[in-house]
């Protein structure tokens, strides 16, 4: 899918947990704080509970899947969307 439409998708949880599964089979967790044409940059925290900003290119995203506010996952009951958003 083309960049316009992972970007739309991740404008709609600016400020909101989500996971971000890459195509290399990483895994991103944290908070969408910025969006820009090319990429997301996501607020995570370290190992040592240390505030991190961490940056994904969007051709690089498969998956985007919206979290909860307790750090699970929304099931189909409390999220606007059933499972993950695969591009």
């Amino acid at each position: 899918m083309g960049m316009q439409h992972v970007e739309n998708l991740l404008r709609r949880y600016r400020g909101q947990a989500i996971v971000i599964k890459t195509v290399s089979g990483g895994l991103y967790e944290g908070t969408v704080i910025d969006i820009a044409n090319d990429y997301v940059s996501l607020s995570t925290k370290s190992e040592r509970g240390e505030q991190e900003q961490v940056f994904v290119m969007f051709h690089g995203i498969e998956a985007v899947l919206p979290r909860g506010g307790d750090g699970t996952e929304r099931t189909s009951s409390n999220a606007r969307h059933e499972g993950p958003h695969v591009l």
